[in-house]
């Protein structure tokens, strides 16, 4: 399954400058279509509400969140366009197919509240997010394919950092966010779009956690759930949320032992 196809009678950005009747009232989503101005050139414009407009006409994009969607193309499209729903930036179908919800400039409404990471404390006003069409199967290769052409340029142009790609389930230290089990984090590291997990000179785990990023807290103490999300990353066969004597050797040393 794909996205919808854009409709072939939808006036071009031309002519609805030159001549503003070249479309009729019923036809507003040709017009929201034509006028959309993509980010990137691949992606196939669907204009979703849901975001908040950026201040300026660039913003500092710092980190790119990845997350999933389930469901099949149609389906997840037009929930992220429903009014009031969650939306990313881009979202990447079942076949390849790269969709540019929101502008780049704009804030796309993702989490329902600001999210810690590092040193930033609301990490939304500096982020682009990208979703993939999640089924039961997994991931598709066209996926894969696709996010890593997208990712290579959205990271080229905004220069973020690899260590910046993270998942959405990370910050906001939920099972509700992706990417789903499954997801090939390995493969996005061996390309240089991702940051593998590197020794700690800490001996302490939750340092060494909160050193990477992730928002640990004392109160309310939040330890378990930076820990199950660590291990749905960088350990994902053993999510438990307890810093087991295997979880330790990776957060410490950078080395998991079967």
């Amino acid at each position: 399954m794909a996205f919808p196809l854009q409709p072939e009678s939808a006036p071009n950005m031309w002519q609805l400058m030159t001549n503003p009747d070249a479309y009729q009232p019923q036809n507003e989503e040709y017009r929201r279509i034509s006028l959309f101005q993509k980010d990137y050139q691949r992606a196939q414009p669907y204009p979703s509400n849901n975001f908040t407009a950026g201040n300026q006409k660039f913003r500092e994009i710092k980190y790119v969140i990845l997350n999933s969607t389930p469901g099949d193309d149609v389906r997840a499209l037009a929930s992220h366009r429903t009014t009031g729903n969650q939306c990313p930036h881009y979202l990447i179908g079942v076949e390849g197919d790269v969709a540019q919800l929101v502008h780049e400039k704009d804030i796309a409404h993702t989490f329902r509240k600001p999210v810690h990471w590092g040193i930033d404390a609301d990490i939304n006003p500096y982020s682009l997010h990208i979703s993939l069409v999640h089924l039961d199967e997994g991931f598709t290769e066209a996926q894969y394919t696709a996010l890593l052409a997208l990712l290579r340029n959205v990271c080229n142009r905004n220069n973020i950092l690899r260590c910046d790609v993270i998942g959405a389930f990370e910050v906001a230290l939920s099972d509700q966010y992706g990417p789903a089990n499954g997801f090939n984090w390995r493969r996005l590291e061996a390309e240089g779009l991702a940051q593998p997990w590197s020794k700690r000179s800490t001996r302490d785990p939750l340092r060494a956690l909160a050193d990477h990023g992730y928002p640990v807290r004392n109160k309310p103490d939040n330890s378990s759930q930076v820990v199950r999300a660590f291990q749905r990353r960088y350990v994902p066969r053993r999510v438990t949320g307890r810093v087991c004597k295997r979880t330790r050797q990776k957060i410490l040393h950078a080395d998991y032992r079967k």
